[in-house]
């Protein structure tokens, strides 16, 4: 499915970006916006944002944003998970 999205010309001249990066920007802004609010688990939010993991969560830490577990659930999702280096 794809969606399309109107946003007003001034926000979008507002928001001061190169129309290359502007597309990968909002994608991963809505990404994490989406993440952060419990609607994507961090898979999915990935995949939309169009990023490897590692990427995905240096950017919740740029952005200060909390994991909501902790480390001890952390290393258990990463030992399932495929494609991190322990597997």
């Amino acid at each position: 499915m794809t969606l399309t999205l109107e946003i007003p010309e001034s926000a979008l001249d507002a928001l001061n970006l190169p129309p290359d990066e502007l597309r990968t920007e909002l994608r991963i802004d809505v990404a994490v916006a989406l993440y952060v609010r419990g609607a994507l688990p961090i898979g999915q939010a990935m995949e939309f944002a169009g990023v490897i993991r590692r990427d995905f969560e240096g950017l919740l830490k740029e952005r200060q944003v909390r994991r909501p577990f902790d480390e001890t659930e952390l290393q258990r999702e990463l030992a399932c998970d495929p494609f991190s280096e322990k597997s």
